[in-house]
Order: C-alpha cells, then structure tokens, then sequence
C-alpha cells in the first residue's frame, strides 16, 4: 500500500487514480467497440489486437505506477530507462549544451565518433544546358 506525507499528496493520488479509472472505462469501451466492428466486418484478420495490446500495456503500466497493481513492473520499466541515455528526462538539455560547447569548438560528438567540422568552399554543382531541340516540320498536302 502506497504511504502519503501529507494530505496534498493524497488528493494528487486520488486524482491521477480517478483519472486511471477514466481512461480504463475508455479502453473498455473503445475495445468492445472495436470488437463489434471486427465481427460486423466479417471477422476476418483480428486487427483490434493492435488496440487492445498497445493501449493495454500503457495502461498496465499506469496502473503499476499508481500501485493498484504490483508497482514491481513500474520499476523494471523505469530501470530499463535508465539504461537508455535519450528517455532521461534531463538528456534534452545534456544533449544541447554538448552540441552548443562542440559548435564552439568546431567538434561534433556523435555517440563514438568524434568528428571535427571542416570549412570548406562549397562548390557549385555544374549544371548541364539542355540539349537544342530539332524544330518540327510540318508537312502540308499538296494539290495535283
């Protein structure tokens, strides 16, 4: 059972658990829906599954989030993250005082590989003049 501090923290709780409920009501509703349409359709290729899967594990985790099941898979989820530098909630700033730091120094880091910007004049691509086109003849009837 999830502990509170003060009473702020628990109107918070309730409001994101009443929020969880909502868009669980959603789901249901928009799977059952789907579902319908599916055996409308002739119930061919079960393509609500897309639906029920990808919505369904956002959910899930949701609801681990606010433990109203075993929080233990919010937190795989939130290691797994750490392991990952970009889903870092601070990564966005990291990534773009490194590139303002590195456009100083005319170095750009890409992962591994440490590139240096050279200055180079840019050339004009040629360009080809397109070819002269025979003018058209026109044949008119002659009269005998």
């Amino acid at each position: 059972m999830k502990t509170f501090k003060n009473e702020q923290e628990i109107k918070e709780y309730v409001c994101l658990l009443k929020n969880f409920y909502m868009g669980l009501y959603s789901y249901l509703a928009v799977v059952g829906g789907t579902f319908l349409v599916w055996i409308m359709s002739g119930a061919g290729y079960f393509w609500p599954i897309w639906i029920i899967v990808i919505w369904g594990t956002s959910l899930f985790f949701r609801a681990s989030k606010l433990e109203v099941i075993d929080g233990s898979y919010y937190r795989l989820l939130y290691s797994i993250r750490d392991r990952l530098p970009f889903l870092k909630p601070d990564w966005e700033d990291q990534k773009q005082d490194e590139l303002k730091k590195s456009s100083l120094t005319g170095s750009v880091d890409f992962g591994t590989e440490k590139t240096t910007a050279k200055k180079t004049a840019a050339k004009k691509p040629a360009v080809k003049k397109p070819a002269a086109k025979k003018p058209v003849v026109k044949k008119t009837p002659t009269k005998k």
